[in-house]
């Protein structure tokens, strides 16, 4: 699990800048699952 972890926040963090890239913004939905302790960890236990 640690390493789904790590690539699911790598692939937000990604996402992210593709996002801003296009549209000069981050994506706040992907920064806030991120930044908010556990949340990448709960959702790979819900699967």
């Amino acid at each position: 699990m640690p390493e789904f972890v790590r690539r699911s926040r790598e692939a937000l963090g990604m996402a992210s800048d593709r996002v801003n890239e296009k549209y000069g913004f981050s994506c706040s939905r992907a920064a806030a699952s991120v930044e908010r302790d556990g949340d990448v960890e709960v959702e790979a236990l819900r699967r």
